[in-house]
């Protein structure tokens, strides 16, 4: 057998012995590699040993057995390669490592010391003592079993030195399900054997008995035949200078799409079901709750900037932003920060609702777009882009903050503020998105207050 182990500061930290190894084959040297951590050697072994190293473990406490899939975490072997496991579990721990309690086992080192130890064992030996640091002491053996095989032209599966007393099972399946099953047993050993199926099918289980004992298994097997590629082509993003939130905010382009199909086209009638499927599923997917809520505190400015320009930057039919505070002038070089971001977002059409308690504190829709005009980089984008932005004003607040856009044939998109907009560099808020059904209800809610006679006035600029 071949051993890998790894110990530290004198300590066997874990113990790997792979199987299927004679005594008499060098092939393997005998390697040592160290690694100086916390003023102690990390040391990694590997060498050729006898079945006598198991008598040599010390307090062993229980044992594991079992069989190992190729794609199973403690599986330390890669590609097709089953593997028979035994785990001796120590009931020492390395005491370098971990403190034993009267109830309880607990790192002695510190968990970044223990984190750098971890990978060190898991690079040398393919054990992840972060995911299981209780194998710390542990010792494992190791047989691994691989098979051979691959798919033929004739809609089946080639399989390369099936030994004597096998027998061979493949199910193959369909979109999940066990179209054709095939079942070979082979009295003599065999160098290559041809298993194939009826009818379609795009991919494949595996099970292989000898001695009518189990000694490999694969599951959900599948060959890429096509390929379909998605590329988006993303340009410079527009680079916005602010006054206050931010010194300048990058603003992302919409990327172009295109698509190239590598291999095998498509059946036309499965690309059509596959494709309305999906497109089915995100709209009742859009229905259903996201329950996406983001808590930003004081100093988080860039957080909510993105998370808000992100949602904005899409292509909506028109959006609406309800803020009550939007136009106080005792924030309003945020707010000129915030109409330089909306104005370079997709969406042409945008309304802005909000109230105003005192003139003094706040512009009206008389005022509005006089002091907007005031701001030179609004007032050049006003005259150079095709812009419809409209300021409505209520005679009384709506206290949340909503921002709802449709993005056309009947889509709502949505998410509300736990703050003013002015605000999100100041205070603790959430960010919440909405789902398609909650922002067409709210929307229309919101709507309907505002037809009902609770205009005082509006300005489009």
């Amino acid at each position: 057998m071949i051993i890998n182990r790894v110990s530290y500061a004198g300590e066997f930290l874990i113990t790997v012995l792979h199987g299927g190894i004679e005594d008499e084959d060098y092939s393997y040297e005998r390697k040592i590699i160290k690694e100086k951590i916390n003023r102690n050697n990390l040391v990694f072994e590997q060498f050729i040993v006898n079945d006598d190293v198991l008598n040599n473990l010390g307090l062993i406490i229980a044992t594991e057995e079992g069989f190992l899939t190729p794609n199973d975490d403690l599986n330390i072997y890669s590609g097709n390669v089953c593997a028979r496991m035994i785990r001796y579990v120590s009931g020492v721990k390395p005491s370098k490592i971990i403190k034993t309690l009267e109830n309880k086992f607990e790192f002695k080192l510190s968990t970044e010391i223990v984190i750098k130890i971890n990978e060190f064992i898991k690079k040398y030996t393919g054990i992840d003592l972060n995911a299981n640091p209780i194998f710390y002491g542990d010792t494992f053996i190791f047989e691994p079993i691989e098979l051979d095989f691959s798919k033929n032209d004739r809609n089946g599966i080639n399989i390369k030195n099936i030994e004597m007393n096998s027998q061979v099972i493949i199910k193959f399946k369909r979109n999940g399900l066990i179209v054709h099953t095939h079942k070979r047993a082979f009295e003599t050993d065999m160098l290559e054997i041809e298993m194939n199926s009826d009818v379609e099918w795009t991919s494949f289980d595996i099970e292989v008995y000898r001695n009518n004992e189990l000694i490999y298994f694969n599951y959900d097997i599948s060959y890429i035949e096509s390929i379909n590629l998605t590329m988006n082509v993303v340009n410079r993003p527009k680079n916005v200078k602010l006054n206050q939130l931010a010194s300048s905010f990058e603003i992302p382009s919409e990327p172009s799409t295109s698509e190239i199909m590598v291999g095998e086209e498509l059946n036309f009638i499965e690309e059509l079901y596959s494709k309305s499927n999906f497109e089915m599923s995100r709209q009742i997917k859009l229905v259903q709750e996201e329950g996406n809520i983001t808590f930003i505190k004081p100093g988080e400015t860039s957080l909510a900037l993105k998370m808000i320009t992100n949602f904005l930057n899409k292509s909506f039919k028109e959006l609406w932003i309800f803020d009550p505070y939007f136009t106080d002038k005792s924030r309003f070089t945020k707010t000129l920060d915030w109409l330089r971001i909306f104005f370079e977002l997709p969406s042409r059409k945008i309304n802005i609702v909000y109230y105003c308690k005192s003139e003094d504190k706040a512009f009206d829709s008389n005022s509005i777009k006089a002091a907007l005009i005031q701001d030179p980089v609004i007032d050049r984008t006003f005259k150079n882009k095709t812009i419809s932005c409209t300021f409505i004003e209520t005679n009384s607040p709506i206290h949340d903050r909503f921002i709802l856009g449709e993005l056309g044939n009947n889509k709502f998109s949505g998410m509300t503020i736990g703050t003013s907009l002015n605000s999100v560099d100041s205070n603790h808020f959430c960010i919440n998105y909405i789902n398609h059904t909650s922002t067409k209800s709210i929307f229309n809610e919101l709507n309907n207050y505002l037809n009902d006679g609770n205009i005082v006035g509006q300005c489009t600029i």
